[in-house]
């Protein structure tokens, strides 16, 4: 099979070009083979066979990673050459793609490309903390102990994302619900009692004349309304997910949301604490360590005042001094990062906060539906009290006009 790909040499200069070859992984190998980097590989004829279809958009799971981290780090840890180690893991992968960039991986290390840069070429999958941190393990002689702790960073992650996905289904089901609720009135029933009112010549307050010309709206342009919502959604993440306008104004509304903000500010932190922890305890230097977590913090804002605090560090500032103007760390992260500087165990301190604020985060993550009761019964409330106050009362006084005739 024939591919295109994009590549850049050890300069930075990019190469076009197409081979032929059994897969795209098998390209990137080739290609790191004479020295270049892989950016972008592709079918030339546009056709794929189911299997190459479904090797290209099979996910690779967290899990799958932290298995391989582990299961690594235990071979290696038993004496066993790492190119041995990924050959026998790469045979032990049901996930197709995950196999075959193992294998990509395997030979590079095996030709005299370190580990590290191996993995740096796919960077949708490993990312800079991963890279760096085995780049450090490979230099200290410790990289069975790195992809451990990478493998424990990788699970608190998980876990932590599927805890604040979770605590989210319960309103989200809510809030949709009462929405279609509402819609499903404002559709099929207002019509129904819009012929009574008609047919009675009756005079209509002003909130039903409201509702009767909304469910009117809805049902003539109801497929342009289905359009424009969809893509109003589209065009909002597009916003917010590219454009640094939208960034900074998602980044500010997001913390502002009442419960939820809370919720995502300790978050951060402790997406902040545990990743410092991790790095440190990797054995990288404070600058690397600033640089990378402010990239997987999540917030461009926290990323802002890390990176300027990196600026004040590399002047040659502690970094509880650098942060202690920050609007964004709460005190107790600057003492107790001031405390880890002088005693010399940054390390740990900063272990202990991650802890703190995870555990914080469970006890939010837990009562988190007890929390949004109240926005949810009020939201309740005032969608009941529209439709009583609109349709049910003015049936009720029409009906009871009609019964004193």
């Amino acid at each position: 099979m024939e591919f295109l790909y994009k590549a850049r040499d050890n300069k930075g200069n990019l190469k076009v070009g197409s081979m032929e070859a059994g897969s795209e992984a098998e390209v990137v190998s080739i290609l790191r083979e004479h020295g270049l980097i892989t950016t972008d590989v592709g079918n030339k004829s546009g056709s794929m066979t189911l299997e190459n279809l479904e090797n290209r958009f099979t996910p690779i799971k967290q899990k799958d990673k932290v298995m391989f981290s582990r299961e690594l780090a235990t071979m290696i840890n038993a004496g066993l050459p790492i190119v041995d180690a990924l050959e026998t893991l790469a045979l032990q992968q049901s996930n197709k793609r995950f196999n075959q960039i193992i294998k990509v991986v395997a030979r590079d290390v095996a030709s005299g490309t370190t580990f590290a840069e191996s993995l740096r070429q796919f960077p949708n999958l490993f990312t800079d903390i991963f890279v760096n941190m085995i780049a450090a393990g490979e230099e200290s002689g410790k990289l069975d102990e790195i992809l451990l702790k990478l493998a424990d960073h990788m699970e608190k992650d998980y876990e932590m994302a599927v805890k604040t996905r979770g605590a989210m289904i319960y309103p989200a089901f809510i809030l949709t619900a009462l929405i279609s609720v509402m819609v499903l009135l404002t559709i099929f029933l207002i019509p129904k009692m819009k012929a009574i009112f008609e047919t009675s010549g009756a005079k209509l307050p002003m909130l039903t004349r409201v509702l009767f010309g909304l469910s009117d709206f809805m049902i003539k342009y109801k497929f342009i309304l289905l359009i424009a919502s969809v893509g109003a959604i589209w065009l909002f993440r597009y916003f917010i997910n590219t454009t640094r306008t939208g960034q900074n104004f998602w980044a500010s509304f997001i913390v502002k949301i009442p419960v939820f903000g809370g919720l995502m500010r300790k978050i951060y932190m402790a997406r902040f604490a545990r990743t410092a922890t991790t790095l440190l305890e990797s054995g990288l230097s404070i600058v690397a360590v600033l640089e990378l977590t402010s990239r997987t913090i999540g917030n461009i804002h926290y990323e802002k005042e890390l990176m300027d605090s990196l600026d004040k560090v590399k002047n040659g500032e502690n970094l509880s001094t650098a942060l202690r103007s920050s609007e964004k760390f709460p005190r107790i992260v600057i003492q107790m990062i001031q405390v880890g500087e002088k005693t010399g165990a940054l390390d740990e301190v900063m272990g202990k906060l991650a802890s703190f604020y995870e555990k914080e985060v469970d006890e939010i993550v837990d009562n988190f539906s007890k929390l949004l009761e109240p926005f949810l019964i009020v939201a309740m409330g005032v969608a009941v009290a529209l439709v009583v106050a609109g349709i049910v009362v003015p049936l009720y006084d029409l009906t009871s006009a009609v019964k004193n005739q």
